[in-house]
């Protein structure tokens, strides 16, 4: 059984005159059965006539209007994006920067650095990565 959308798809190709003689007797079956779809078609059918035949015109400067538009609001999305992005970085250093000065039990440059305990036996950048 045919739904709705494929009997209005043969009416539309029957104005074109495309359609065979057994389903064109199956939509004539379908229209008689259900004569509203026809008049809905037909109003459909006029309305995309009628847009067919508009024709659109824009002011000067309008499509500069609209790309200047976009363009702020893209970067507005960029300018926030871009913030929560910096905000996250900062935080991630300062977490770093405490756990480097608590790991290494002082709270000075050295401490930052992982260099608070060297002295002339470990000067060895490896001893401080085991």
């Amino acid at each position: 059984m045919k739904t709705e959308d494929k009997y209005h798809k043969d009416w539309l190709l029957k104005k074109d005159s495309a359609l065979s003689e057994e389903v064109s007797t199956s939509l004539d079956v379908y229209l008689k059965e259900h004569p509203q779809q026809l008049v809905e078609w037909k109003i459909l059918d006029a309305q995309i006539d009628v847009l067919n035949t508009v024709d659109f015109t824009f002011s000067d400067g309008f499509e500069f209007k609209v790309m200047d538009q976009w363009n702020i609001e893209k970067e507005q999305l960029f300018n926030q994006s871009s913030k929560v992005i910096l905000y996250a970085g900062i935080a991630a250093a300062v977490l770093l920067m405490i756990n480097l000065c608590v790991t290494q039990n002082s709270l000075s440059l050295d401490a930052l650095f992982g260099i608070v305990d060297m002295n002339a036996d470990n000067t060895s950048f490896l001893f401080y990565i085991d």
